[in-house]
């Protein structure tokens, strides 16, 4: 671009022309002098006054199109006699390489922020392999001196309140290790419409009078391959994070739909890739969200609700979402409203599930006469298994590693129905003991225990499916209940083929 002494400009190139969205014959004859910036004013009037040789600065022009951020440099242009009759300017628009870092700078704090999640995740995995041994003797004696009809009034008051803390520890960790990702799922064919509908009963108990629930539930959806219970647990923690939005009384909304996502929308989500999925959405009419506050809102610990909050309730949407293959994100404004919404990735494969709804698991404790053998490296584990399993009617044949294990069984005379052995022991794994007592007493079925998380058991040969695990910490009922569905099982599922 070149100017004359007026400030007046007098020719400029194709690329200035087109930056600034304009035309040659708008362009040639402008007077600079006249722009809104006095900052490139006062330096052209410099440059064409001989005052100061050069100018390098910025400019943000306002075109047709958009705003765009250029950076300008202006010199003085003299004849023979050194006599200054005009000036040339260079414009180089940076629109695009700011527009290039800042969403370069996006991704980087998207990732400290996946680098944060996975650090928390390693953490509680970490802390609930012990967490989940010192829980279960401490639930499991307290149930059982609860249901202790001999055990006195106040004694059964203490065990109910040592049960009571003990539980929310428990789920403080199982909220830990879903953030994480950790805890292990059990995936089958869900129709999310027929999973809300059955939810709504529950939700409509939980959300205040003056609340209006709305289900808005496409009939045109995919199907998803989801564990039922957690997919529960995520409505539930977005419906009482919305009703908390609305003290004043709203409309709470659970959406369902067909999300095609293609790779315009997903651009801007490297978490989520371009496919088919279904959307879930819990909505309300509350007060919002700042920018500041959506960008931590998945953060562990982080919480809007001030002491009353543990900020693990959005933290564990997050990473049960995750563990699906899904995405979730907030729409939300300040005094707008929120939208949550949850994208997984279709299954069309597949057909629901004859019941997707929650069992009740509440009643007597299961008995039966059969022998068991009893592998489990911790001490107050093994006894508490001892004792309850015992207690129920079995025959229980306890050791404390594989190796003992494996002599029990050679030296026992009678038949053993079912090995119950913790997955991961010193020297032999609970796999390994299987394989070998298996190859001698082919019908012998198995029942897996462990603390560690469901990663490190799948990666000690513990298959994802058929095998029967149970999760410590475990409740007597738990155990008792999953050791007879093993013993009652017609065929073993769970031996090497």
């Amino acid at each position: 671009m070149h100017f004359d002494s007026e400030g007046r400009i007098t020719a400029c190139n194709d690329r200035f022309v087109d930056s600034l969205g304009s035309s040659r014959e708008k362009l040639i004859g402008l007077n600079m002098l006249d722009l809104p910036d006095q900052q490139i004013v006062s330096a052209l009037r410099d440059a064409i006054s001989g005052k100061h040789g050069f100018f390098n600065g910025w400019y943000h022009a306002v075109t047709a199109e958009n705003v765009i951020r250029a950076r300008v440099f202006f010199a003085p242009l003299t004849d023979e006699n050194g006599i200054i009759h005009g000036g040339m300017g260079i414009v180089e628009d940076t629109t695009e390489h700011e527009r290039m870092a800042e969403e370069k700078a996006r991704l980087e704090e998207q990732y400290r922020q996946a680098q944060k999640v996975e650090s928390i995740g390693r953490l509680a995995g970490g802390v609930a392999h012990d967490f989940n041994n010192l829980l279960s003797p401490i639930l499991g004696y307290a149930e059982m001196l609860a249901s202790d009809p001999g055990a006195g009034d106040t004694r059964q008051k203490f065990a109910e309140e040592i049960l009571y803390a003990g539980s929310r520890a428990r789920d403080l960790v199982r909220k830990l290790l879903a953030f994480g990702r950790k805890q292990s799922m059990e995936y089958v064919p869900v129709d999310m419409n027929h999973a809300v509908s059955n939810f709504e009963k529950l939700l409509r108990r939980t959300i205040r009078e003056d609340m209006t629930l709305e289900l808005s539930l496409s009939p045109d959806i995919p199907m998803v391959k989801a564990d039922i219970g957690q997919i529960e647990q995520v409505i539930m923690n977005l419906a009482i994070n919305a009703v908390d939005a609305m003290p004043n009384g709203g409309r709470l909304t659970i959406e369902t739909a067909a999300a095609d996502l293609d790779d315009t929308y997903t651009a801007a989500r490297p978490d989520i890739r371009p496919d088919r999925h279904l959307m879930l959405a819990v909505s309300d009419t509350g007060f919002g969200m700042d920018e500041e506050t959506r960008t931590l809102l998945f953060e562990p610990f982080f919480s809007t609700k001030g002491e009353q909050g543990t900020g693990l309730g959005l933290s564990t949407v997050y990473g049960i979402v995750k563990q699906h293959g899904g995405s979730i994100w907030a729409d939300s404004e300040p005094d707008a409203g929120t939208a949550m919404k949850i994208f997984l990735p279709a299954a069309d494969d597949c057909t629901a599930a004859e019941d997707n709804t929650r069992q009740d698991t509440e009643g007597s404790f299961s008995e039966g006469s059969e022998t068991l053998l009893l592998a489990e490296d911790d001490p107050q584990v093994r006894e508490l298994a001892h004792a309850v399993l015992t207690r129920q009617g079995y025959t229980v044949l306890a050791s404390e590693n594989g190796d003992i294990a494996m002599k029990v069984m050679a030296q026992h005379e009678g038949p053993v129905h079912l090995l119950l052995t913790d997955v991961v022991m010193p020297e032999i794994n609970g796999r390994e003991l299987f394989a070998k007592i298996a190859k001698k007493h082919p019908g012998l079925k198995v029942l897996y225990i462990s603390g560690y998380t469901a990663d490190v058991v799948v990666n000690r040969g513990i298959p994802e499916k058929g095998a029967a695990f149970l999760q410590k910490p475990f409740s007597i009922k738990d155990l008792t209940a999953k050791v007879r569905e093993v013993l009652d099982r017609e065929t073993d599922q769970n031996a090497d083929s």
